[in-house]
């Protein structure tokens, strides 16, 4: 493996190691759950918002306006990002496949395939999608 290719290897690994490092902090921080997504009627932050600073009626309404007024801007942003990131992701998983041998690069796509099934059934990296978050899972 090349030094080019192994940098490439090592930056994807950091890559996975930071999404998993800062989806841990945010279930810290957010005490176990996730207020969830931008909804267009701003409910997943600003209930949380409500709930952690206590804002009343009035200051309810007023923030609710505000993530409106910016929800073109956020939708934007993650569109944006999320486009980047999959064009890299993309670039990456085909370098990878270039440098492994033929019995590796079945077994290469059968993690990937794996992978996308988990991220998607967990709504994970993807184009923003605005709504209500998914009902909790059936016991």
């Amino acid at each position: 493996m090349t030094t080019k290719m192994k940098q490439r290897v090592n930056l994807l690994v950091m890559l996975l190691i930071g999404c998993a490092i800062g989806f841990a902090a945010g279930r810290f921080v957010c005490g176990g759950k996730f207020p969830g997504r931008f909804a267009p009627d701003g409910k997943g932050p600003l209930d949380f918002l409500s709930r952690k600073l206590s804002l009343t009626d009035d200051q309810r309404e007023k923030v609710k306006v505000i993530f409106a007024a910016h929800r073109p801007e956020i939708e934007a942003s993650h569109k944006e990002a999320f486009d980047r990131f999959e064009t890299i992701r993309k670039g990456i998983h085909s370098e990878i496949s270039e440098v492994l041998t033929a019995e590796q690069k079945q077994r290469f796509e059968e993690l990937h395939k794996k992978m996308e099934e988990r991220r998607k059934e967990h709504r994970g990296f993807g184009p923003p999608h605005w709504g209500p978050p998914p009902p909790p899972p059936e016991p």
